[in-house]
């Protein structure tokens, strides 16, 4: 058993390594050859702290030593790069944050909400794909095309709206894919809305994108999207049917709404686990799918469709679920 352990303590030094050799410049530097003397220049840090760091990322296969210096590899080259899938930086302070969030043994009464603002920006900026990579805009994509009624009203123009929109990974990933479609994001957070209108700009979708820092149990449009997507992983058990009432309210009769799911399986692997864990501990329920789909018929959905997509190290969601907007009984 403390063989096990041992592996799990490695692998959080590991990390805790690579936060630090990014933080110093040493990841950056390493894009290019470079010898310890020039990355101390470089840098600020002594030779020897950087020795042992640059031999410890060699046993890790995060850098190379070459005749030239030390480099990246290939894979940590790509990782580093603009157009990364999620900028490494991203991703590791996205880890910290989810770290505390199990460490805390579960957030009551609020979930979500209740963390720091600076642990909801880095998990937004670092759970997902970055709109910003081609690559990623490129899954989105493929997710889309499985939904093809969807598609093709977002290529006629349509108006949509994410509640829970967070950093806009899928908001303005879909702006950028679907030149004719509206879209609007609500959000809680200011900081996400903040970050998303800054990458809305970046992207050149801002003219098409409202971003509205606001509870969603406060959106009160009436019919006026045709479809929405509810990022519901990030809904305590509290917040929930008021969310669902206002996107009942919001959607026109017949409008599609998209939600990611983690699907229950009888033998999770351990990345999926963990991801069960991490979001009972924001106190959101983690519905088997009878108990999701009852969630929905009670608010005036009727599911469509749900499935699973292939598990990737960057998404939470495992699943998708479709479901349409029918009027409530009187």
């Amino acid at each position: 058993m403390y063989e096990s352990l041992a592996d799990w303590a490695g692998g959080a030094q590991a990390l805790g390594l690579l936060r630090g050799a990014l933080d110093a410049g040493v990841l950056a530097a390493l894009r290019e050859p470079c010898e310890i003397e020039r990355l101390a220049s470089v840098t600020g840090r002594g030779s020897e702290w950087l020795a042992a760091v640059c031999q410890a990322l060699e046993a890790h296969r995060v850098v190379e030593r070459t005749d030239a210096g030390w480099v990246l590899s290939a894979s940590f080259a790509a990782l580093c790069a603009d157009a990364a899938r999620q900028p490494l930086g991203d991703f590791l302070v996205s880890i910290d944050a989810r770290v505390r969030a199990l460490a805390a043994g579960g957030v009551p009464h609020g979930g979500y909400g209740l963390l720091p603002s600076q642990d909801r920006v880095a998990i937004a900026r670092g759970l997902g794909m970055s709109p910003l990579s081609a690559e990623s805009r490129a899954g989105f994509a493929r997710m889309a095309a499985g939904l093809p009624d969807l598609v093709e009203q977002w290529q006629r123009g349509a108006d949509h709206v994410e509640v829970g929109c967070g950093v806009g990974n899928a908001l303005l990933s879909f702006a950028v894919q679907f030149p004719r479609l509206r879209l609007e994001g609500i959000e809680l957070d200011a900081a996400l809305v903040e970050e998303a209108q800054r990458r809305a700009v970046l992207l050149g979708v801002a003219d098409r994108v409202r971003l509205r820092c606001l509870d969603a149990a406060e959106l009160d449009d009436e019919e006026r999207f045709d479809s929405a997507q509810w990022s519901q992983m990030f809904f305590s058990a509290a917040s929930r049917p008021p969310a669902l009432r206002a996107l009942h309210r919001a959607l026109r009769p017949g409008g599609l709404l998209i939600m990611p799911t983690l699907p229950e399986v009888a033998d999770p692997s351990a990345a999926s686990s963990l991801k069960r864990a991490l979001i009972a501990s924001w106190d959101v329920p983690v519905h088997s799918d009878a108990a999701l789909r009852a969630e929905l018929e009670e608010a005036g959905f009727e599911v469509l469709a749900a499935g699973g997509i292939e598990p990737q190290p960057l998404l939470l969601s495992e699943g998708v679920l479709v479901a349409r907007r029918q009027r409530l009984s009187p």
